[in-house]
């Protein structure tokens, strides 16, 4: 997941797609499903609309 530092969370939603990896935005107190896919990026952002953090699953 190095190829996503430092990126925005457009930036970092453009790069995923364009390798074909499925993505879910995570912002704070949102649900998520319990299901486990290493192959999917989550992008884990603020309050303000910032990339947080990244994880896979």
């Amino acid at each position: 997941m190095d190829d996503f530092a430092g990126l925005s969370v457009s930036g970092a939603l453009e790069r995923a797609r364009a390798q074909g990896r499925p993505v879910r935005v995570l912002r704070p107190g949102s649900e998520m499903t319990s299901d486990l896919r290493p192959d999917r990026l989550n992008l884990h952002v603020d309050a303000d609309g910032e990339l947080e953090a990244l994880s896979a699953g």
